[in-house]
């Protein structure tokens, strides 16, 4: 009885945090199927008979400004998304296999150092990329905002994979250096194929974490490279806002990464955590 009781009380707590968190979530898309009528009306209105999806319809086949902006603007973010994951994730790779299995002077201190990186508010480097962009003609660019994305993510990457590597059998390596392989072939054809969770969980958070990004790409695009989230705060306009069609661009803007974590949830958990421990 006291069993059934504790376990009552643990789903109606799990279910009341979860129903805390995905409110904003449904409240977006309650708002999103509603005429603006309702939304900007004090208090707002929900009528589910009048619900309509328009708002979608328009935003993938309409030929306005904001609706074709933000078709291009979600290529662009995938575009941008899969050159910071590539970039980050090959520096990070070399990066961590060097910092786990090999000695060098100052080994920790450096490992230390690209560690505190994280821990930069972007809007302390923004600026010095800007500048150094301007000269290196990379604004407005997609390799350009990789390259400025890859800066907060590579920490990440650094450390969740070098705890990973850490904890990998060195009587392996050994064995596969008594049949000649030199270290690249260590790396490419036995830690990486067995490190499958390490760089699930790193892969994708470095799409999830340039996808979402807003800062640089406010500083560092125009136009051409312009991405997913800039595109949603379009609809916040100086001198119009259109709350239901913001709330529909919003929802298309997370919809990837959230099929993302719900599809890799597994990997993301068990490579983070095992990269946790050992750090």
């Amino acid at each position: 009885m006291e069993r059934a009781i504790k376990n009552i009380l643990f789903y109606t707590l799990a279910w009341t945090i979860l129903f805390v968190y995905l409110s904003p979530v449904l409240w977006t898309f309650v708002s999103s199927i509603q005429p603006e009528i309702n939304i900007i009306s004090v208090p707002p209105k929900i009528d589910f008979s009048n619900a309509t999806f328009a708002n979608y319809i328009e935003l993938f086949f309409g030929k306005s400004y904001e609706s074709v902006s933000i078709r291009n603007s979600i290529v662009n973010s995938v575009i941008v998304a899969s050159l910071a994951t590539l970039l980050s994730s090959l520096v990070g790779i070399f990066s961590s296999y060097a910092f786990a299995k090999m000695h060098f002077p100052l080994r920790n201190n450096l490992f230390l150092f690209v560690f505190s990186l994280q821990m930069l508010p972007a809007v302390v480097i923004v600026i010095p990329l800007f500048l150094l962009f301007r000269e290196l003609n990379l604004l407005d660019s997609y390799f350009g905002l990789a390259l400025a994305h890859s800066t907060f993510i590579l920490p990440v990457i650094v450390w969740i994979l070098k705890g990973f590597f850490e904890v990998f059998p060195f009587e392996i390596e050994d064995a596969a250096k008594i049949d000649g392989c030199n270290r690249l072939q260590i790396l490419f054809k036995i830690i990486l194929p067995l490190s499958g969770p390490a760089l699930t969980s790193v892969i994708i958070f470095s799409f999830i974490a340039s996808w979402n990004d807003f800062l640089f790409a406010l500083v560092l695009t125009k136009t051409q490279a312009r991405t997913v989230p800039l595109a949603v705060a379009e609809y916040m306009g100086f001198y119009q806002i259109s709350y239901t069609k913001a709330c529909a661009s919003g929802l298309i803007a997370v919809i990837p990464t959230i099929l993302l974590a719900m599809f890799f949830e597994k990997y993301i958990i068990k490579g983070l955590i095992r990269g946790a421990l050992k750090a």
